[in-house]
């Protein structure tokens, strides 16, 4: 009843992440950008990732709780839970350091089928948990892509538009918007629903 049921170690912050998933040839790894702190994936692709949804993966992983504790031995036979080798690895991390990892096997019989054995690194423990708190970590390189044609537009002051008429629009000291080369303000709401547009892409 006083054992700790928490699936990985909640405390302290993580800027990079490593799966293993299946196939076992996939390594997937992703670093937090340390500026505006959102994920980009660097193994097995550069790519923008879905920082959503890795935020999200990671508080559900830290809210994941152990359901019941299967076996104690640190002899027990993991072949037979499905970890060794696990079906899945999730690491977490901070610089060098290796803050946190779980390994998940197969589901447990039958009669429970939404739940699965799974280890926390470093404990002889092997538990039981919910399938749910692992599947936002089961996917291919390209679930975790940020599918934006643009990166969050931070602020900005200009526009240029270049189509069936080319214009800018620029942002004027008083905090209001132009077109360039015209004498008359632009309308500041059609700005901001094109910047959302943009964003939204």
């Amino acid at each position: 009843d006083w054992r700790d049921t928490a699936l990985v170690d909640a405390a302290g912050t993580c800027d990079w992440i490593v799966i293993t998933n299946n196939p076992k040839s996939l390594v997937m790894e992703f670093r937090r950008d340390p500026t505006n702190q959102l994920w980009r994936i660097v193994r097995p692709l550069q790519a923008r990732a879905d920082s959503s949804r890795l935020d999200t993966a990671i508080q559900q992983l830290r809210d994941g709780r152990a359901t019941q504790f299967a076996a104690d031995d640190p002899r027990a036979d993991l072949t037979g839970y499905g970890l060794k080798p696990a079906d899945l690895d999730v690491w977490l991390g901070s610089g060098t350091n290796s803050a946190t990892a779980v390994h998940v096997g197969k589901a447990l019989p039958t009669n429970n089928p939404a739940q699965v054995y799974a280890q926390r690194e470093g404990w002889n423990t092997v538990l039981a948990a919910t399938s749910d708190t692992f599947a936002p970590w089961r996917g291919q390189v390209n679930d975790y892509r940020d599918t934006h044609l643009l990166s969050p537009l931070p602020p900005v002051s200009e526009i240029e538009v270049h189509g069936e008429e080319n214009f800018a629009l620029r942002q004027t000291a008083s905090n209001t918007w132009a077109v360039a080369g015209e004498k008359f303000p632009a309308d500041r709401d059609r700005i901001q629903q094109f910047r959302k547009l943009l964003a939204g892409l």
